[in-house]
């Protein structure tokens, strides 16, 4: 079902001066097989999604990514072991690829038996955006989340990678939405460079609420679990909408937007 690749990366020269997942996902692109590439531009949810964590101060540089089909996986693996050197000649940067960690998940009930095992029964979960997460609403980019638009997100991502347990009950829908808030945010709003085009976003973290019985709190907890894999938020694929997702464990923090 999801197989994950964590890429630790050594900057050989030039200096990172922005998020380059979007970069990263064209290097990835130049690697794969012509028809995989075929798979990945096709309309609606791609089955691949990757993001670019870096920290320049501790020189610590994470490419994510997560494939949805093991075929894609497959490619995804034998394109990364052809040259570990990574070169992105627009922004005058190579890595050297480190080390490559994989996970493998392989059905929707070992994702719900992990989410299970770290919610338990938590009514808050922390969620962390770790890459620029932007939401489209009536075709405007959004100032900042609702619970309602992040769980909409996470329930079609789930319901187009997933086709062996689809959450599709409308009545179950509609009380998820309702037994949803945000008790807490601190965010920072942050542009994400795509082919020239900057697109708003933003990253921080963030509580979500739960007041719901507990078959949906469960449905709630894989959702945000798989967040962890499918990203939140559009354009997860090109490296935005990057999250960690856990129960809340410090609450009463102030609440504050940037």
């Amino acid at each position: 079902m999801i197989t994950k690749y964590k890429i630790k990366l050594n900057c050989n020269n030039g200096k990172v001066k922005y998020n380059l997942g979007y970069q990263l996902y064209g290097s990835l692109m130049e690697r794969l097989p012509e028809n995989i590439c075929e798979i990945l531009h096709e309309n609606g949810i791609s089955p691949l999604a990757q993001n670019f964590v870096y920290n320049n101060r501790l020189k610590e540089y994470i490419w994510n990514i997560c494939a949805f089909e093991n075929e894609l996986a497959k490619s995804i693996f034998d394109a990364l072991m052809q040259d570990k050197t990574i070169c992105l000649e627009s922004e005058d940067i190579s890595f050297a690829i480190e080390k490559i960690e994989s996970e493998y998940i392989p059905s929707a009930r070992e994702l719900m038996k992990q989410s299970k095992a770290l919610f338990n029964d938590a009514a808050q979960i922390e969620v962390k955006l770790l890459t620029p997460t932007a939401f489209k609403q009536d075709g405007s980019y959004v100032l900042y989340p609702t619970a309602q638009m992040m769980i909409g997100n996470l329930i079609n991502k789930w319901n187009s990678l997933n086709k062996d347990i689809v959450i599709d009950d409308p009545y179950a829908v509609n009380e998820i939405n309702n037994g949803l808030s945000i008790s807490r945010y601190r965010l920072k709003s942050v542009n994400y460079n795509l082919k020239g085009v900057k697109v708003f976003g933003f990253v921080g973290d963030l509580t979500i609420k739960a007041r719901l019985p507990a078959p949906l709190l469960e449905i709630v907890h894989l959702l945000f679990y798989f967040a962890n894999y499918s990203g939140i938020g559009i354009k997860s694929t090109l490296g935005m909408g990057a999250a960690l997702t856990s129960p809340q464990t410090h609450p009463g923090a102030n609440v504050k937007l940037t």
